[in-house]
């Protein structure tokens, strides 16, 4: 999944309380935590979720994306955002995320979340990586 947003405005905005995931209407959040990790020989720090509803559970890695730098800070994205068109150089950004179900257990789905990001076209979506 990714949310691209190149011109925000009220109710159009990548960082907004009412920006979910998932309908959490339907979907009961289990757990909401950032871990780190490491893909391709960079570090970073995502936003790991599980949900469920009706019995299914997923897990969830989500990062924000802006030009040329990734981030799960809400107010690194934010500032980024800002200090761009300050500068003239704004681009947009996006939310991104990935997700499995939890069929056999947390660790199972967190190498299937790691093995997509490692052996995928993903990794583009975060060349350089700033914390």
């Amino acid at each position: 999944y990714m949310a691209f947003y190149l011109l925000e405005g009220q109710g159009r905005e990548l960082i907004n309380s009412e920006n979910y995931l998932c309908d959490l209407t339907r979907w009961n959040r289990l757990y909401d935590n950032y871990r780190p990790i490491e893909s391709r020989q960079q570090k970073i720090t995502i936003r790991e979720e599980l949900v469920k509803y009706q019995g299914r559970q997923l897990l969830i890695w989500s990062w924000y994306r802006n030009a040329d730098k990734t981030t799960q800070s809400e107010l690194k994205i934010k500032l980024w955002r800002v200090m761009g068109i300050l500068s003239g150089s704004y681009q947009g950004a996006a939310r991104v995320a990935i997700a499995t179900p939890l069929t056999d257990g947390i660790e199972a789905a967190r190498m299937r979340l790691q093995t997509a990001l490692d052996n995928s076209d993903l990794a583009t979506v975060w060349p350089q990586i700033v914390e």
